[in-house]
């Protein structure tokens, strides 16, 4: 990506936080409010997958949950590619690998999952997903950090089903203040930090449909148009 493309992202970005608003509050974890406007407020997940309960119908915790605080970096490792973020309720900052789920399965052919309407290709394997991290328990704003090989350098985005899309104080000021913590407390084995991505698709439908019409977009796929995102 070239350093004219960055800082024209960029500046869309801030001009889009500045239409919808991006305000600044100080962190108090004894006021649920300041929580609230920080993280977004806390909900249940959107849906659960047949095969994240065990047969007691107890959600399955991620086996590489770690929580993270000023005590205790969270640590993330570049060969592992991704992992998924999620802030609890109580504002804790969780991190998981999306890792297979033993009783999930791998499909032999193309299949459409009932659970959100996405289509899955052959070979995909069915991964832990946010509520791992949960236990099923409501949660604020979630996503994923991805490592990006060719720029050397991790990605932050607001990517989950089941915690952020289409929540309508899922705003973009929101991630910022995620990503900022995630940096604070995420160890990176050395690598850098990249942009804060805001996947449009993930986001309330206002905003997106706002977006759409009044900000140069990026897309994952230029040729197709799939997966709009601003850069924060």
């Amino acid at each position: 990506m070239s350093n004219e493309s960055n800082l024209a992202m960029r500046s869309t970005a801030a001009c889009f936080v500045a239409v919808f608003g991006g305000m600044t509050f100080a962190v108090n974890a004894n006021d649920t409010t300041d929580i609230d406007k920080l993280y977004g407020v806390a909900v249940n997940a959107s849906h659960i997958k047949y095969y994240e309960v065990d047969p007691h119908d107890n959600i399955m915790l991620n086996p590489y949950l770690q929580v993270a605080n000023k005590q205790w970096s969270a640590v993330i490792d570049p060969t592992k590619s991704a992992y998924d973020w999620c802030i609890d309720e109580q504002a804790n900052l969780v991190i998981i690998q999306p890792v297979p789920h033993p009783r999930g399965r791998q499909y032999s052919g193309k299949f459409v999952r009932p659970e959100d309407g996405y289509t899955k290709l052959t070979g995909y394997t069915e991964k832990y997903g946010h509520v791992s991290a949960t236990a099923g328990q409501k949660a604020r704003f979630c996503g994923e950090i991805v490592y990006d090989k060719n720029g050397e350098r991790w990605l932050v985005n607001n990517k989950s089903g089941r915690y952020s899309k289409y929540i309508d104080d899922r705003t973009p000021d929101k991630l910022i203040y995620a990503a900022k913590l995630i940096r604070k407390w995420v160890e990176t084995n050395g690598e850098a930090w990249g942009p804060t991505i805001y996947l449009l698709e993930y986001g309330p439908r206002d905003i997106m449909k706002a977006a759409l019409h009044s900000l140069n977009v990026y897309y994952a796929n230029p040729e197709t148009k799939k997966m709009p995102y601003i850069i924060l």
